[in-house]
């Protein structure tokens, strides 16, 4: 049984020869520091190493390595259309015009500065938003995609959908400024969430077009737990989140057989059953 058939076999609740093995997404890699210690360790020539995740600081582990450890899985990556900028020596900002700084005792970086922190509705209208349809999202990826599926025998994972309905908007727009925002200002909540509804849907569809026959698993994310609990009441995800989801969910699996891998830190066991409801 090769990597791509026990992948397949797991995800469809049969058991493969053995519980297959991830490596290589924002959550499932290294953090660089590490990752060049391992390297290091294990004789491996240290390349140039390519962050995945800024914020984390997580890497793209290189092939020696996934092989090392027996990884099922290849990762393929939606790139940004804005590299990340340095605004000086301290501060960087995404394309989404989000700040971020690294204080010199952490391992990870900090978010300083939310673009929509003081937005109204009409400042929606105005603002800068990411472009989907840039074609630097997608050069290189059906070729490597491709290539992939045809040449190896791993299970092929999407990344780029990330924090889509909750993240993304709480950092947007702060995270106490959201949180209050969800119980008193639920116009603003709704025209932001259906906006970048309309930015994932519109990306999806690109990507999915490319290369939604050579994937066997979309990854999705959105942290909603703490390790108490969710970071909302079961009410509120119901009313702004879950709809989204369930649109975007539905979305994704028009245009592709493989199955979605949702990735959600903390406990977010009240919603696991709505989660099984919206696919």
């Amino acid at each position: 049984m090769n990597s791509r058939e026990r992948v397949i076999k797991s995800l469809n609740h049969e058991e493969p020869d053995r519980i297959p093995i991830d490596i290589g997404s924002p959550v499932t890699s290294f953090h660089i520091e590490s990752y060049i210690d391992l390297r290091k360790y294990l004789g491996f020539q240290l390349n140039e190493v390519k962050i995945i995740d800024h914020v984390m600081q997580t890497v793209q582990a290189e092939d020696d390595i996934l092989q090392r450890f027996h990884s099922d899985t290849r990762h393929v990556f939606i790139k940004p259309a804005k590299l990340i900028k340095k605004i000086n020596h301290l501060v960087y900002e995404d394309e989404w015009g989000i700040k971020t700084t690294k204080p010199v005792t952490s391992h990870y970086f900090d978010m300083i500065e939310h673009p929509l922190a003081n937005a109204n509705l009409a400042d929606l209208e105005k603002f800068n938003w990411p472009d989907p349809t840039d074609k630097k999202r997608v050069d290189g990826l059906k070729d490597e995609t491709k290539r992939l599926y045809e040449s190896s025998p791993y299970a092929l994972v999407l990344n780029g959908f990330s924090e889509t309905f909750f993240g993304l908007p709480s950092w947007l727009r702060g995270h106490q400024q959201f949180y209050m925002d969800l119980l008193l200002n639920p116009k603003f909540v709704n025209n932001l969430l259906d906006k970048l509804l309309h930015y994932w849907k519109t990306l999806a569809e690109i990507v999915l077009e490319l290369i939604g026959e050579y994937i066997q698993v979309v990854r999705v994310a959105g942290d909603l737990g703490t390790q108490k609990g969710l970071m909302i009441s079961p009410q509120l995800y119901r009313k702004y989140i879950k709809p989204r989801q369930k649109e975007f969910y539905s979305f994704i699996k028009e245009r592709t057989d493989a199955k979605l891998l949702i990735h959600s830190c903390g406990s977010i066991y009240e919603i696991i059953p709505d989660l099984i409801e919206i696919g």
